[in-house]
């Protein structure tokens, strides 16, 4: 089911200035145990929020450092112009959080180190930490990396005080909080809608060998089985799954704000766990389209039409669809590749006639290890192969890198620019705009707190840009999975 975070219509606290290297120890508590979201008041501080971080460690051991890792690196635009993936990126900043200014955008990695930033917490009492940061508006992902008297760490440990949302053995790896209500570019349809909000279940099918696996299913607010429904099948990237897209990804949000705000027909989304064949297009690609698609044609009321579907997926998700493009063009009316591309260049191989009877939308980060690379197998020379083949597509360069602040921000032009071309039945669409109302882009006053039932979990590699993430992309190229993750600006033919 779907869950929302906590406002608090008000709460006192104190404040507090942390740095990535000092200790501040305090007298008291001043905040919940979680994530709580303030306007800020620091004039320092340029940006809009702080969110104070506060974490009490349950092991019996002593921890004696907590730090916070997660989305929290900033780039100027300006300064990123000569990023080169896996190249000499030296001379392009990195800030952090409390270096933020007006006009720098989110990324989920350093490009210095290829990995995230540690922001050490401050230790207020018995094994429990605190930290404020400065934030802009945007959803975040972050853990706690421990370490105690006696030597040993634990890392990429999930607050326990808010849990992400799981379905079975299936979450988002990380635990989230949102910031601010839609000031930030690209991210402004990820936020809890004002408007009637659809509902999220995770069924399960039978797939291609046998095993039951478990489809993320979005519906629309007021779905019912007499109307016809477009559907929308989005794929997770490398050591993801199917609730990724329903929780980091933000897909509920954008789905209630966009139909909300008529910019697009009701549709129903789908997300699959492609993890689970290890990237063998021979499964994967037959799974989709003989198995899940018929499940949700059989227990939902959707279009049958090929035209009436589409698919989209991010890095190892996006090279899969530039497969699915090139074996199956026809099964879907609208492809979107988002952080990846294709190793096959062979023109034989596609059949760019019918590929331009599809809509084709391309994207990457600007600081996206899939962007553009040295090693030969970049989507510069994938598009190269679709422009030899007369093939038309769009492509948009994302503020961020390969990470879901670029993925929300093209799954949403995907959605909102791309799909159907808006065709939306007119009473429908007055009916949605009559009641639409996005969330008020004004600065967020109140106080809003993460938190959720305790526990702590660990989980496998997924697709946050993070050093983890790097090997896997390098692994998928050493087992020949495909031309990796990576996009090119170029401009629709």
């Amino acid at each position: 089911m779907r869950k929302t975070n906590l406002f608090l219509s008000s709460m006192l606290a104190t404040s507090m200035v942390a740095t990535l290297s000092t200790t501040q120890v305090c007298a008291a508590p001043s905040y919940p145990l979680g994530v709580t979201v303030e306007a800020n008041t620091n004039p320092a501080w340029d940006a809009d929020y702080v969110a104070t971080f506060a974490f009490q460690d349950e092991d019996a051991k002593d921890a004696v450092k907590v730090n916070v890792k997660g989305g929290f690196q900033f780039y100027k635009e300006s300064e990123t112009t000569s990023y080169q993936a896996f190249g000499d990126n030296s001379g392009i900043p990195c800030y952090d959080a409390y270096e933020y200014e007006d006009g720098m955008y989110a990324a989920s990695s350093n490009v210095q180190t290829g990995d995230m930033d540690f922001y050490q917490m401050s230790e207020i009492g018995d094994d429990l930490f605190e930290l404020t940061m400065p934030l802009p508006a945007n959803q975040y992902f972050y853990a706690y990396y421990i370490e105690y008297s006696d030597g040993t760490t634990a890392d990429r440990v999930i607050d326990p005080a808010n849990i992400p949302e799981k379905n079975v053995d299936s979450d988002a790896g990380w635990s989230l909080f949102y910031v601010g209500n839609g000031e930030t570019a690209g991210q402004e349809y990820i936020y809890p809608s004002s408007c009637a909000q659809g509902n999220v279940e995770y069924v399960p099918y039978s797939a291609i060998d046998g095993t039951t696996q478990y489809l993320g299913v979005y519906t629309p607010a007021g779905y019912d089985p007499a109307k016809t429904y477009k559907t929308i099948y989005v794929s997770h990237g490398g050591g993801g799954n199917e609730v990724e897209w329903m929780t980091i990804g933000s897909v509920p949000n954008i789905m209630d704000n966009l139909i909300g705000a008529g910019e697009v027909a009701e549709a129903i989304v789908v997300t699959m766990d492609n993890q689970y064949f290890g990237w063998d297009y021979d499964l994967t690609l037959p799974n989709v389209l003989d198995y899940v698609i018929p499940k949700i044609e059989a227990d939902y009321s959707v279009s049958h039409e090929e035209a009436d579907r589409a698919f989209c997926g991010l890095s190892m998700g996006s090279m899969t669809t530039n497969e699915m493009m090139k074996r199956n063009p026809g099964e879907f009316g609208y492809f979107g590749a988002f952080s990846g591309g294709n190793s096959d260049l062979d023109p034989a191989n596609f059949d760019g006639a019918a590929l331009n009877e599809a809509s084709l939308y391309f994207t990457a980060g600007t600081v996206d290890i899939a962007y553009n690379n040295t090693m030969g197998i970049s989507t510069l020379d994938y598009l190269g192969a679709l422009d030899d083949l007369g093939v038309n597509y769009d492509f948009d360069l994302k503020l961020g890198g390969h990470d879901w602040y670029v993925w929300r921000d093209s799954l949403t032009t995907f959605v909102k620019d791309y799909l159907w071309n808006k065709e939306i039945p007119a009473a429908t669409k007055n009916d949605n705009q009559a009641g639409a109302q996005m969330n008020d882009p004004a600065k967020q006053e109140t106080v809003q707190t993460t938190t959720q039932a305790a526990q702590t979990t660990q989980s496998g590699i997924i697709e946050t840009a993070d050093g983890a993430m790097v090997g896997l992309y390098l692994a998928g190229l050493v087992l020949g999975l495909g031309g990796l993750y990576l996009t090119v600006k170029k401009a629709k033919a």
